[in-house]
């Protein structure tokens, strides 16, 4: 079954307090997630015997490794990973949050300091097809880290991913077997732990009962979503209540766990970061009114359309990462006249006019999403 974990804030400096969600010892995906709260200036010296993720929700962070000269200056909805053998540390002015995801270095493929700045991740779309800042009619998907990316991987070897998430309300969305209006979600391939940190409304998850029907489904109660709550799809491969079931055409065994359903009410919204994200590759296809089983990995990875997804891609992961660690350096007067900036500003022009055509196209449907989403495309 999925849980809700509640965050226990725990005091460890004056001023200073940090939550731990995930266990490396405990569970299966064998990484450290957490949260660390500040109410006055204060440092985080990271362990450089561990590889890092770090989300800054809000505030300043001054970071500080031994491969830079000199200390990097972030705000708020930046990214690092930081490789194990840097002596990484972080100095946070009052009101910052971040999230942290640690590994050991046996799970750390990425060598190399990545800074992730969504002012730059916004602009990576081309005339018709956006990569890293997905707007649909449900929800807004900032693709921080993909599969492809070198930072993390599980105690299985599958690669982090890690996507900054909010999902919008459920007005017009179609209604489950009770009539409610919900997202319908069905994660066949891997746990997800999705850790909330802003919440509107009285939003809730509920989560099925084994075994799984396509009517008269038992659930168990829904549980509330707040700011300081992660809701956590835990079922694993190896979990007892996994139910299998064979292809009749392939002989090929899938399991069948994860099925869950979100409310969020009109006007309200669940931000989150999610760890490992049911469209880990990019390649997503979730329909409304579906309980969505993405596909397999393994059978992504190895297409000639990824190959061709990633070619197109690999160009503007180079600017976010380039310009992310300028801005951070506080380099990027003058660089409006180097090809990279170019290259931000036409990403940027191209995720504008896709978010404009769907906005018109939702207010043609008459639903009302348009209004939903519209709310969103005016934020970063």
């Amino acid at each position: 079954m999925g849980t809700i974990i509640h965050n226990k804030w725990q005091q460890i400096d004056e001023g200073q307090f940090h939550a731990t969600i995930l266990s490396r010892d405990i569970h299966p995906e064998g990484l450290d997630v957490s949260r660390f709260s500040f109410e006055q200036d204060r440092e985080v010296k990271l362990n450089p015997s561990d590889g890092h993720i770090v989300s800054i929700l809000n505030g300043q962070v001054q970071l500080k490794v031994n491969s830079l000269n000199n200390p990097l200056e972030l705000d708020s909805f930046v990214h690092l990973y930081i490789p194990p053998r840097e002596d990484a540390i972080l100095k946070s002015s009052a009101g910052t949050q971040f999230i942290h995801i640690a590994g050991p270095a046996e799970q750390a493929r990425g060598e190399k300091l990545i800074i992730r700045d969504e002012q730059f991740l916004r602009a990576t779309a081309d005339n018709n097809r956006t990569f890293r800042w997905v707007l649909t009619p449900q929800y807004l998907s900032r693709r921080v880290v993909l599969y492809h990316d070198k930072t993390l991987v599980s105690k299985s070897h599958f690669p982090v991913s890690w996507f900054r998430t909010t999902m919008f309300d459920v007005y017009g969305l179609p209604p489950n077997e009770d009539g409610l209006p919900v997202f319908k979600m069905q994660y066949d391939n891997q746990t997800e732990a999705n850790v909330c940190y802003d919440v509107g409304g009285d939003s809730k998850v509920r989560m099925a009962y084994h075994p799984y029907t396509d009517k008269d489904q038992k659930w168990a109660d829904w549980q509330r979503i707040g700011n300081d709550s992660t809701y956590y799809l835990n079922e694993a491969t190896h979990s007892p209540e996994v139910e299998w079931r064979t292809n009749p055409d392939t002989g090929e065994k899938l399991a069948s766990r994860n099925k869950h359903e979100v409310y969020i009410p009109e006007g309200g919204y669940v931000s989150l970061c999610c760890l490992f994200d049911p469209g880990p590759t990019g390649d997503e296809k979730h329909l409304p009114g579906k309980y969505s089983a993405y596909q397999d990995v393994k059978k992504v990875i190895g297409t000639e359309v990824y190959q061709q997804y990633l070619s197109s891609l690999n160009p503007f992961d180079e600017m976010v990462d380039k310009l992310s660690l300028l801005k951070a350096q506080g380099l990027l007067n003058g660089i409006d006249k180097n090809p990279i900036w170019n290259c931000y500003e036409e990403g940027r022009k191209s995720q504008l006019n896709i978010e404009s055509k769907l906005v018109q196209h939702l207010q043609m449907e008459k639903r009302g999403r348009d209004a939903v989403v519209l709310k969103w495309t005016n934020k970063e």
